[in-house]
């Protein structure tokens, strides 16, 4: 394989590998919508998640309710919990199916359904 052919297959496999900028945005507008989603941690513990456009929103179904904040990245979000402490968390947003699973460095931190 000539160099010039070794470059243009190493450019295409990293475009594919990518993660579509479009495709993450329009997941996040769907889920930051206000209304309440399943969520299934990667723990397996279970609750509702609610993310509002302006930002905000609601995480129950544990000990106490909680009102994380988020923000859009290019490839997913960012939510920040009221910890003092690892508080901050970002996931990739992928669509599995009807869901939308929240990954890190390649695993699964969340799922969320309807």
């Amino acid at each position: 394989m000539t160099k010039i052919a070794t470059i243009a297959l190493v450019c295409t496999l990293g475009l594919w590998a990518m993660p579509s900028d479009a495709g993450a945005q329009s997941l996040i507008r769907e889920i930051a919508d206000g209304k309440p989603w399943s969520i299934v941690t990667l723990e397996g513990r279970t609750g509702r998640l609610t993310l509002n456009p302006d930002g905000t929103g609601k995480m129950d179904g544990g000990p106490m309710s909680l009102s994380p904040t988020w923000e859009e990245t290019r490839d997913g979000m960012c939510m920040t919990m009221p910890f003092p402490i690892n508080n901050r968390r970002c996931v990739t947003l992928r669509r599995e199916g009807v869901a939308v699973v929240g990954l890190r460095d390649g695993a699964q931190q969340f799922k969320l359904t309807r």
